[in-house]
């Protein structure tokens, strides 16, 4: 004669942890992922990283040496410039000269 045997209810504890043939399973699954996860999903996205951070190490450097060209071009212009104020006021002080022998003639 095949009797049931009632299913025992778990008290305390053990209604928050689950079994082991649980755990087991779990840690299966979780292991078959997490090589998946390194074998395939990590090589391509690490690469892809490598490449955007190579990408904005260009950009800085390139970015460093226009500012470089910048301040050149801002020094000679800032020379001429001078250079400029200076021709125009030693042609100020010409006319001036001229205009004041003229007056005096």
């Amino acid at each position: 004669m095949i009797t049931a045997t009632e299913p025992t209810t778990p008290q305390g504890l053990d209604l928050f942890l689950p079994s082991w043939d649980d755990l087991l399973w779990s840690f299966v699954v979780i292991a078959i992922i997490a090589v998946a996860f390194y074998k395939w999903i990590l090589p391509p996205l690490l690469k892809v990283l490598d490449e955007r951070r190579e990408a904005i190490t260009g950009g800085i450097e390139q970015a460093t040496r226009a500012r470089e060209a910048a301040d050149q071009a801002r020094a000679e212009q800032n020379k001429i410039l001078t250079q400029a104020r200076a021709d125009a006021a030693a042609m100020r002080d010409q006319a001036r000269a001229e205009s004041k022998q003229i007056r005096d003639d």
